[in-house]
């Protein structure tokens, strides 16, 4: 393959990959990312999309060893740097979901935002996690 035809096929790859993450697939985005190490190469991008699917399937160990793969690829890697230290307080706080540390969540100007809620059914909130969509409704 020419470095034009790698360069198109990366980029279909990781556009799927960022689809099924977008989706929820973290299964499948898990996988594909791991096609996209195996046969394009070792890059800090693709790690770092592993390590956030191995997140939100509940594997903190791989999570960390992918960000600690993307850190050492890139080390100047805010994004991977940022996710490992989140998994760090989160394997210190030991915590139950009404007692989430707050430092777990990461904020960055134009692109999060935090709300607080109120009077909010602690069944349905339980079950949030960030970066769900949420409708918000007044009533009354």
């Amino acid at each position: 393959m020419s470095p034009e035809e790698i360069s198109r096929v990366r980029r279909q790859m990781v556009d799927q990959a960022v689809k099924l993450a977008i989706n929820g697939n973290w299964e499948e985005a898990a996988n594909l990312n791991r096609d996209i190490l195996a046969l394009l190469g070792e890059q800090a991008d693709s790690y770092n999309r592993l390590g956030k699917a191995m997140s939100e399937l509940g594997k903190p160990e791989e999570a960390r060893a992918a960000y600690a793969r993307s850190l050492e690829l890139d080390p100047s890697n805010t994004i991977a740097k940022r996710n490992l230290d989140k998994l760090a307080i989160g394997a210190g706080s030991g915590g139950t979901p009404s007692q989430i540390d707050t430092r777990m969540f990461v904020e960055d100007t134009g692109k999060s935002t935090t709300t607080m809620l109120q009077a909010v059914d602690s069944e349905i909130v339980r079950d949030l996690d960030a970066g769900d969509v949420v409708e918000l409704r007044v009533e009354g």
